[in-house]
């Protein structure tokens, strides 16, 4: 009976971050400091990775820390952009 319980509750998860609230990201972001001070970084950045690997997650975390900070932020969805 647990383990449908489990099963049950994994179901629910999102599939994708960009469907989550940036609150949702932010609260559930577990950093790594390495990586989160590559991003903090003033250099320029590629970030790539297979779906899921959490590259939405790190830079919604981000552009809160930085939004708090008093910067702007804008993420923007590439998938969206372009022709039809």
């Amino acid at each position: 009976m647990a383990g449908f319980t489990i099963n049950q509750t994994f179901s629910q998860f999102l599939k994708r971050a960009e469907r989550s609230s940036q609150e949702r990201l932010v609260s559930t972001f577990v950093g790594i400091d390495n990586l989160v001070a590559a991003l903090n970084s003033s250099d320029h950045r590629i970030i790539f990775g297979r779906r899921g690997t959490g590259k939405t997650h790190a830079l919604s975390y981000i552009a809160d820390a930085r939004e708090k900070t008093g910067d702007h932020a804008t993420l923007i969805d590439l998938r969206t952009i372009g022709s039809d």
